[in-house]
């Protein structure tokens, strides 16, 4: 996690965020097991802005997701739709299930960071590539 953000910061990848996923952000922020000041979560909410960059949801790359089992995971599938991402990365069991379809049908992958990081550079843009290839109305840019 520690190289992803150091990626972020210099400019290597792109992270999307949209008012679903910043309100997520603040939700788990504040959750009492963190103990986080306010002055702290408000911190912490300025460096998520920081390093991610803005996305809307347009409703037609929304046709061809997969429904999460959990509907609180589908706002990710759907930033990753709406900002035509190559990967989606995340550490959940029901969205990495979803990996195998969404590359299918939505042209990004759903990797878990471990995942991300065990691809270097030349393998991240074969990966790009092929994605690109099958993508019509989710779009071509992204991580």
């Amino acid at each position: 996690v520690a190289d992803l953000a150091q990626q972020l910061q210099r400019g290597e990848l792109i992270a999307y965020r949209d008012e679903a996923t910043v309100e997520e952000w603040r939700r788990v922020v504040a959750y009492a097991v963190w103990k986080l000041s306010g002055e702290r979560q408000r911190q912490l909410l300025a460096d998520f802005e920081s390093i991610t960059t803005a996305s809307h949801s347009p409703t037609e790359a929304m046709t061809q997701l997969p429904q999460c089992r959990d509907p609180d995971d589908q706002k990710f599938l759907q930033l990753a739709a709406s900002a035509s991402a190559t990967a989606l990365l995340s550490k959940d069991r029901d969205l990495l299930k979803l990996a195998r379809i969404c590359r299918r049908r939505c042209g990004f992958a759903i990797l878990s960071p471990s995942q991300w990081g065990q691809l270097d550079g030349p393998a991240r843009s074969a990966l790009q590539a092929e994605l690109s290839r099958g993508r019509s109305a989710v779009g071509q840019t992204g991580f």
